[in-house]
């Protein structure tokens, strides 16, 4: 499940809407892979993650509105942990992060792009056989300020997306 929070501003050279705390959700799917090593009680690895959203919110004032979707994500982390038991690992993820989006407004400015930015969660995974692993995942990324322009028009959003996952992992 994907979240998102972001500030929104829109200006067309004479009114400016400000949208702050807009959420929007939107499934995610994905994929990770990853290597690390486990010391007696603790792990260090590297992982990345990609993922496909569907995630969409339209904001509406007055007779305008704009459309911000978030197409796919991807991460290269960090991740750190203790074992809680012989099988259960809690851990922290650290890295970079980025997100695919396109935005378009009601009276025609439309863009795409990628962009880049800090990404950091936790998680827990809990083995369930032999080569396999159960995990929960809870990640944040604040993606950099993205500005377009259209003559007198401006659209400002600044993203952060908040990611739930719950996933199988297979260890090879």
């Amino acid at each position: 499940l994907l979240f998102g929070a972001s500030e929104i501003d829109y200006t067309d050279g004479t009114d400016t809407l400000v949208f702050d705390g807009i959420s929007q959700q939107g499934g995610i799917v994905g994929l990770h892979a990853g290597i690390g090593k486990s010391f007696d009680k603790t792990y260090l690895g590297v992982e990345l993650d990609i993922a496909k959203t569907n995630s969409e919110t339209e904001l509406r004032v007055n007779a305008n509105t704009a459309t911000l979707t978030i197409d796919h994500t991807a991460n290269i982390s960090l991740r750190a942990g203790a074992y809680l038991s012989a099988g259960t690992l809690l851990y922290g993820k650290l890295g970079y992060g980025m997100m695919g989006w396109e935005v378009e407004t009601s009276d025609g400015l439309t863009a795409d792009d990628t962009e880049y930015g800090v990404s950091y969660g936790v998680g827990l995974e809990t083995k369930i056989a032999e080569n396999m692993t159960l995990r929960s995942e809870f990640t944040v990324t604040d993606i950099d300020e993205i500005t377009e322009r259209a003559g007198a028009e401006r659209l400002t959003i600044d993203p952060r997306l908040l990611s739930a996952t719950v996933g199988i992992s297979l260890h090879f």
